[in-house]
């Protein structure tokens, strides 16, 4: 399954005090399909050091405090650890609401496609070394952690702490 693979990583944001679980970002390994997709830009993302920024989501509830762009920049930090990748990509849907202007400001376009084949946005991000400054947030009551359960949450501070599990 999707967790099974050594190289995926899911992060879950969990609201402190309903359980209810607010925000999620993931890691999987992988190319483009070139039926959807350019043949440049197929080529620019091998499959073997590609990381794949997927399933970000944030409850709507949440949206706006910080939460997704605290996953982004954990999942940044665990792509850096993980081996063999040495981009972290992603394509999103520029019809879903808030997705183009978040994604605008937090990565670097590489394609606009939104007309083409796979009608999406083609974005980069850095990979973070873990000692570089933390993940920060306007969020409170909110941890960010693993799917377990076990999540850390540093309380002298009401930004997640970013956490990741495999």
């Amino acid at each position: 399954a999707y967790l099974d693979h050594p190289r995926h990583t899911l992060l879950v944001a969990v609201d402190d005090a309903t359980g209810e679980v607010i925000g999620t970002s993931g890691i999987r390994s992988g190319g483009l399909k070139p039926q959807f997709n350019p043949a440049w830009l197929v080529e620019r993302y091998d499959p073997d050091a590609t990381a794949q920024l997927v399933r970000v989501f944030t409850s709507r509830a949440w949206r706006g405090r910080g939460v997704a762009r605290a996953l982004v920049r954990a999942t940044q930090h665990a792509a850096w650890t993980l081996p063999g990748y040495r981009v972290l990509a992603l394509h999103s849907d520029p019809r879903s609401p808030g997705a183009e202007r978040f994604w605008t400001a937090a990565a670097t376009l590489i394609h606009d496609d939104r007309d083409g084949p796979s009608g999406s946005l083609h974005f980069e991000l850095e990979m973070l070394p873990p000692n570089d400054e933390p993940a920060t947030s306007a969020t409170t009551g909110a941890t960010t952690g693993a799917a377990t359960g076990a999540a850390p949450h540093d309380a002298a501070s009401s930004a997640p702490t970013p956490t990741r599990t495999q």
